[in-house]
């Protein structure tokens, strides 16, 4: 299960499974850790591949190609530290309305799902070919 596309199958699918069966706080943390933590096999699979740059940092390029990977990052550091480092920033596309922590506060559970969906999808396409 050391592969991204191992790790989304065996790992991150069912528990978003999980969290569409049961839609509590709890479900939605573990499938926001579990779709956070991909960063970690995206990483062994890109050095596997000789692809890993020196300075490369897959969270913060996902988050800024996905704001649904985005915010599940935020809710996963948010729910395991209470609090998130990506709280404070102000993506371009809110027009510096809100914050992803605004957003965050804003946002619960049963709409959780939908950013849930769009972060796996994002994730799935990060899988090496």
């Amino acid at each position: 299960m050391n592969t991204l596309a191992a790790y989304i199958r065996d790992i991150v699918e069912p528990t978003c499974d999980d969290f569409e069966r049961e839609q509590t706080p709890r479900r939605a943390f573990l499938a926001a850790v579990a779709l956070v933590h991909c960063v970690d096999r995206a990483t062994v699979d890109r050095k596997a591949m000789g692809l890993k740059k020196k300075d490369e940092n897959i969270r913060k390029d996902w988050g800024s190609a996905s704001m649904a990977f985005k915010l599940i990052d935020a809710i996963g550091h948010r729910f395991k530290h209470t609090k998130s480092d990506l709280e404070p920033e102000r993506p371009a596309q809110w027009a510096d309305a809100l914050s992803v922590g605004d957003v965050l506060a804003r946002t619960n559970v049963v709409q959780f799902r939908s950013t849930m969906i769009e972060a796996l999808a994002f994730v799935k396409s990060q899988v090496p070919k």
